[in-house]
């Protein structure tokens, strides 16, 4: 496949899903750098899990609260496990194997960072020079500066249910023209 001239960054975790997504970005641009973003780090404790709880709550109401942790614990125990398998199982192991190759081939500038808007990031962007910016899943609102860094924007893809329940599937439910 031809490799277009386009510098790209990717943002995202570290897993093998978004490992993958790299490596096929790698295919078609020329990857100038990836950032890794652990920006849910509230999850890691129960005290983080309790304030952003209740940031939440104060934000949007204790109902909507309780309807998205009962969602949470759904999709954890029911959906996540199966889903994993198959997507280990169906999509990334086949992937590297008929590629040839694995993740720690591929050569590139990397950092990581709990908050894609840090300074550190910025000058990161700022060294790497990207044309365009692949982000995927992540919490962090993309601030000004990260967004007026690449020449063509910054893409979010969000696989699963978007935060406060917006996006184009909700929009289109409730015949909305645009999403948020």
């Amino acid at each position: 496949m031809n490799k277009l001239k386009m510098r790209s960054v990717f943002i995202g975790s570290k897993n093998e899903f978004d490992e993958m997504i790299v490596d096929w970005l790698a295919e078609r641009t020329e990857i100038a750098g990836v950032v890794w973003s652990d920006s849910a780090t509230w999850r890691k404790t129960w005290k983080g899990r309790f304030d952003y709880g209740m940031k939440r709550a104060k934000k949007y109401g204790y109902f909507k609260l309780l309807n998205e942790l009962m969602l949470f614990f759904y999709v954890k125990k029911k959906v996540a496990v199966t889903d994993l398998g198959f997507l280990k199982r169906e999509i990334i192991r086949p992937y590297w194997k008929n590629n040839g190759r694995k993740f720690s081939d591929l050569k590139f500038p990397e950092i990581s960072s709990e908050n894609v808007n840090k300074k550190e990031v910025l000058d990161f962007l700022g060294e790497v020079k990207p044309d365009i910016i692949f982000a995927m899943c992540v919490n962090d609102f993309f601030g000004k500066k990260i967004r007026a860094i690449p020449k063509y924007g910054v893409f979010l893809w969000h696989e699963g249910l978007t935060p406060e329940y917006k996006g184009t599937l909700l929009a289109v439910l409730d015949h909305v023209q645009r999403t948020i």
